[in-house]
């Protein structure tokens, strides 16, 4: 099972949609409503899910149904993304794996993949130059 970060879907549906990660028990909170042609990500690392525990979308389309995406992926802080492709119809659609990207902006080459990488932005707490 491959492990992923960050949960993406895209909405290449004739609806506007939202989704959220779930592992059958935890959810994380919803994207939120988003139209055709647009996409939006979800960061599990801020999240209760455990390294390891599987995860996928849950996709709600607006005056239709919900469904659960049939790949499954394990949650790991790796800096990879799963790219899901939403398509059909409010009441006929499909939620499809598409891709799982790397961020090689995330982690230099050559670091070990099992140790967590988290950027924190930049504060300079003694106020010097």
């Amino acid at each position: 099972m491959d492990a992923v970060q960050r949960i993406e879907c895209r909405n290449q549906a004739a609806f506007v949609m939202s989704f959220l990660a779930t592992d059958g028990t935890l959810a994380t909170p919803s994207s939120g409503n988003y139209p055709v042609a647009q996409s939006r990500t979800i960061d599990l690392s801020s999240t209760k899910f455990r390294e390891g525990d599987a995860v996928w979308p849950r996709v709600s389309a607006v005056l239709g149904l919900t469904k659960d995406a049939p790949d499954r992926l394990a949650f790991a802080v790796n800096g990879k993304t799963a790219v899901y492709e939403v398509k059909g119809t409010t009441l006929i659609y499909s939620i499809r794996l598409v891709e799982i990207i790397d961020d090689p902006g995330i982690r230099p080459p050559g670091f070990p993949v099992h140790i967590p990488i988290r950027q924190e932005p930049f504060r300079n707490w003694s106020r010097t130059t």
